[in-house]
């Protein structure tokens, strides 16, 4: 009896261990005062409407190498500043991560977005980036737009980076699943043999 709840202990700490380690670190979103429309509009580097047309995992994972770190591919509809491609790629901000928007293929949005360090374009939370279903007050207040000029495939040529990027992932839990059940294993038998070695001495 005694003997089973040793393994019993051994496998749920061996469980506990393995669950930390594929688990992300939670990190707080605080945001200071959002601006109005015109504010942002000034602010930001670019300002357009888009519909989610692919979502793939960021190669590195992020700046911190979070879980959810996706980029966005969007179908540019309308531009206020910034954006003049018929496609663009939203980096960060919208992959589901801390401070982020989580979106969805076919989804349409209102974004108000930056250009990082590395050139490519921000947004999350922190932003008047929304759904374009509730953003009417910024629509009247921003005024018509005008449409994307320059036309590009971005979908097509960064599916390629999805599958690779899948692939990566899934060989990822594989490894991690392999690892734990030979650390469960080894456990197991350790405790076999020591119960044998003090069964032997009694």
């Amino acid at each position: 009896m005694k003997n089973k709840v040793q393994v019993l202990v051994a496998a749920l700490v061996t469980l506990g261990l393995y669950q930390l380690y594929i688990t992300s670190p939670v990190y707080a979103c605080s945001c200071g005062a959002i601006g109005k429309p015109t504010e942002e509009l000034r602010l930001s580097d670019a300002v357009f409407t888009g519909k989610v047309i692919n979502i793939f995992p960021n190669p590195d994972g992020g700046p911190l190498k979070l879980k959810g770190e996706n980029s966005v591919i969007l179908e540019v509809a309308t531009t206020w500043k910034g954006v003049s491609k018929s496609q663009v790629i939203v980096s960060r901000g919208l992959g589901g991560g801390p401070c982020e928007i989580t979106a969805s293929i076919g989804q349409s949005f209102l974004i108000y977005g930056n250009i990082g360090e590395d050139g490519t374009l921000l947004t999350g939370t922190c932003t008047r980036t929304t759904l374009l279903s509730e953003a009417s007050d910024d629509l009247m207040v921003l005024g018509g737009g005008k449409p994307a000029i320059d036309k590009v495939d971005l979908a097509s040529e960064y599916g390629n980076i999805e599958q690779r990027s899948t692939e990566e992932s899934n060989t990822l839990i594989t490894w991690a699943l392999v690892i734990f059940t030979l650390l469960t294993f080894a456990l197991v038998l350790l405790l076999a043999i020591r119960q044998r070695k003090r069964s032997e001495a009694d």
